[in-house]
């Protein structure tokens, strides 16, 4: 069987290794995933994300530059087994010539500080996947996680039970939870309107936790994910 694998921090924390002066190996290393044991288990492409805590960063586009830097390093040293893939054609290829693929993702929209040429950057460096949050709001959206939004959208829910549904004020404050919070769903309340519909997208990555944990969801708990699809721009 091969193997796709989606997400792993093994960067983020090969780095941190190497800051406390125990620097550790991607070839063959004591943590989740080295390229030895990739290797040997069918690996076909691994995911590799360039992960960045906002909230413990003083500076999210340098840590994310470290990190690629660490990351380019690696692979170089490791040529002979991994080889990075920009699009879906270079999948192929590695495999074709016995070398495993890695594609290079980032973990939190909010490093490029809403600077479209920090993305572009992004782009030219190798990255092809990139969530828009962590566990942070910053310039493209607010996370699940937020204690406060979850907060919000429960005092909307116990708002919207008292009203009528379909009048104009009840269809009003649906809009503006569906609007202001993803978390606003997953409370038993009347839903005549909603601003979600099922959309085809690129990739989705879910986590799978339920609607009432603590942790959130990445999707939605509307019915099923939109179908992912795995192609690439060539």
């Amino acid at each position: 069987m091969r193997v796709i694998d989606m997400h792993c921090d093994t960067i983020d924390r090969l780095l941190g290794q190497k800051d406390q002066g125990n620097p550790g190996a991607l070839r063959k290393n004591e943590v989740h995933i080295d390229l030895l044991r990739m290797k040997e288990s069918g690996y076909m492409l691994q995911n590799f994300a360039l992960f960045v805590d906002l909230g413990g960063e003083e500076d999210p586009w340098d840590r994310v530059c470290r990190l690629y830097d660490h990351y380019r390093q690696e692979l170089e040293r490791n040529s002979d087994l991994i080889a990075p893939v920009l699009g879906c054609s270079d999948i192929a290829a590695n495999d074709a010539s016995g070398r495993m693929s890695s594609l290079l993702t980032v973990e939190e929209g909010g490093v490029c500080g809403g600077d479209p040429e920090k993305l572009r950057r992004l782009y030219d460096m190798g990255v092809r996947m990139l969530t828009l949050t962590w566990n942070y709001p910053n310039e493209l959206g607010y996370p699940n996680l937020n204690t406060e939004k979850r907060r919000e959208a429960r005092r909307f829910s116990n708002a919207l039970r008292e009203l009528e549904p379909g009048s104009k004020e009840y269809l009003e404050r649906r809009l503006a939870a569906d609007a202001s919070t993803s978390t606003a769903v997953g409370w038993d309340v009347p839903k005549p309107i909603s601003l979600w519909s099922p959309c085809k997208t690129l990739l989705t990555r879910g986590r799978g936790q339920r609607s009432r944990n603590e942790l959130g969801d990445n999707i939605n708990n509307r019915g099923p994910a939109p179908p992912c699809s795995g192609r690439f721009a060539d």
